[in-house]
């Protein structure tokens, strides 16, 4: 959001910083504190948990989420409009989740993001198979580059003015 109220964006034009390595340093950087707040949170769960793992699906789960709020902030001039355009986001990602409490075997739902997010941290705490791990989490990988590619194309439009 406040790369557009700001001229952040602007500043990329004649900056030596490329769109990807932009996105990618505030990705990294907000997918650190998540990676950081979760581990504290872990280790003082006193479960017992692998905590490369935990570390891994982290930084996945995190980077989809944080590109998702990319996008919506993107087309929001105000903190107001985030918060009211954020909504149907969520709402297409919470139902799925409820959906588990009626029907949980089937895989399309399961790769939906915030359900395999869910599936993933769970299993970070209570065994996943390695082709459950690799299936949510590509699915997940996939979800990003879509993220990725579509805020890439937003910026150069905003930046280029359409081109």
């Amino acid at each position: 959001m406040l790369e557009k109220t700001q001229g952040i964006l602007d500043y990329l034009l004649v900056s030596p910083l490329h769109i990807f390595e932009y996105l990618l340093a505030k990705m990294t950087s907000l997918t650190l504190i998540a990676l950081f707040s979760s581990l504290i949170i872990a280790y003082s769960s006193g479960l017992s948990f692998n905590p490369f793992v935990l570390t891994l699906i982290i930084i996945i789960i995190s980077s989809f989420f944080t590109l998702l709020g990319f996008i919506v902030a993107l087309q929001c001039e105000t903190i107001n409009q985030y918060f009211v355009k954020i909504i149907p986001s969520i709402i297409l990602l919470i139902v799925p989740c409820m959906l588990l409490f009626v029907v949980n075997d089937l895989l399309i739902i399961k790769l939906i993001p915030s359900v395999a997010s869910i599936y993933l941290i769970l299993g970070v705490f209570q065994g996943i198979y390695l082709w459950e791990f690799l299936i949510y989490s590509t699915s997940l990988i996939i979800f990003i580059i879509l993220c990725f590619s579509y805020i890439k194309k937003y910026i150069f439009k905003i930046l280029y003015g359409g081109k």
